[in-house]
């Protein structure tokens, strides 16, 4: 019963749809997906509890965990997510998702840290040459609703007049207005950072992402 509670559980969980960009102070555990074949259930247990430090006694026979593969998978994904701390350890090729659901029983405890929430931004590597720079304001002013009258003149963030400052503006802006890690790539000239790139009267908008 307790196998099938398990696997029961992850069908229905995992079909919710999570904000990630506005995730406040929470829990949150990594399961497989519906659908996942066994061999992929295979592959993420043996990855998972290959790495160093990683406890999987609880779902070896004799542990508190059931013994059914959807299960065991759960755990063992959930425990190296936890570890590692960051959204994109809950992907494991595509079979993976996080819930805020605990998928725990009276004996098979997952483990989950309560992460706050941090700020994002999006912004050109150092070294960008000037040409990609230009590219990537153009290509982000030219979407619909990227609003690039800041970095215009005499726009809040006009100065510094430089190819870098006014690419920073615009490629955050398109970051945070789609709202995925891999909206800030730009042929692999940016870089996510939680430092502020804000100055003066020159604010760059940010989203909060929970690590983990």
């Amino acid at each position: 019963m307790k196998a099938f509670h398990i696997a029961f559980f992850i069908s229905i969980v995992a079909l919710q749809s999570l904000n990630l960009a506005n995730a406040q102070n929470r829990q949150r555990w990594c399961i497989p997906k519906p659908g996942v074949t066994d061999s992929m259930l295979i592959e993420n247990i043996k990855f998972a509890c290959d790495q160093p430090n990683m406890d999987c006694t609880p779902i070896q026979p004799g542990g508190g965990c059931p013994q059914d593969l959807t299960s065991r998978a759960a755990y063992a994904m959930n425990l190296y997510y936890q570890d590692h701390g960051e959204v994109w350890d809950c992907d494991f090729s595509n079979t993976a998702t996080l819930t805020d659901v605990d998928p725990s029983t009276a004996t098979c405890k997952f483990i989950s840290k309560l992460t706050p929430a941090r700020l994002s931004w999006c912004v050109p590597k150092p070294g960008t040459p000037v040409e990609q720079l230009k590219s990537n304001i153009d290509y982000v002013c030219s979407q619909p609703k990227m609003d690039c009258g800041p970095i215009q003149l005499g726009g809040e963030c006009y100065d510094p007049n430089t190819a870098a400052s006014h690419a920073a503006f615009a490629m955050n802006l398109y970051y945070q207005s789609h709202g995925n890690k891999w909206d800030c790539d730009f042929s692999n000239s940016a870089v996510i950072t939680n430092q502020d790139p804000s100055y003066g009267g020159c604010k760059y908008v940010a989203r909060a992402v929970t690590p983990a």
